[in-house]
């Protein structure tokens, strides 16, 4: 079994009412506390005030035990404590259920394939997938092959940057 700790760090300075919510594994929280420190002090990591009034405050917000595969119990825990509070500093979700992470996949896939990118993907694939699993021969695969040059150039211009008007483009 391991400890998990949820944690709140805010300013000691009353006009500074960020906060930043976080979780850790590690038995001592003051090694987390170190690796806040640091970033700070490296400019890794903008914490909005917190530290501007030396140590910030900390504060055991859920102490859990889980087994090492329940990692993501400590993840949930800190979404919720994040959820709960209204002036975090937190930039990424703590916790994405599997089912929100399928439906964002989802939304990522179909927002690719509409792109210009997504759809020389998909027709290069069909193209690909008819010269090697029928037998076209003759005019018809010079065509083919000669789409499928296009087809390159336009990813290789895209890839650089380039808009599709690029001069080497029919």
């Amino acid at each position: 079994m391991r400890t998990g700790r949820v944690y709140k760090l805010s300013s000691k300075d009353e006009n500074c009412n960020k906060v930043y919510i976080g979780s850790t594994k590690s038995p001592y929280v003051c090694i987390r506390m170190a690796h806040h420190r640091e970033r700070h002090r490296k400019g890794w990591q903008d914490y909005q005030g917190i530290f501007d009034a030396g140590e910030p405050k900390l504060e055991i917000l859920e102490t859990m035990e889980f087994e090492d595969e329940e990692g993501w119990r400590l993840r949930q825990a800190e979404q919720k404590w994040a959820d709960m509070t209204d002036n975090t500093i937190n930039i990424r979700r703590c916790y994405v259920s599997p089912t929100d992470r399928k439906i964002n996949r989802n939304e990522r896939i179909k927002k690719y394939h509409q792109s210009e990118k997504g759809k020389l993907a998909v027709r290069k694939a069909a193209i690909n997938h008819r010269l090697r699993k029928t037998n076209v021969s003759g005019l018809k695969k010079t065509i083919l092959l000669e789409e499928l040059e296009q087809i390159n150039l336009k990813q290789q211009a895209l890839s650089e940057g380039a808009s599709c008007d690029h001069p080497l483009v029919v």
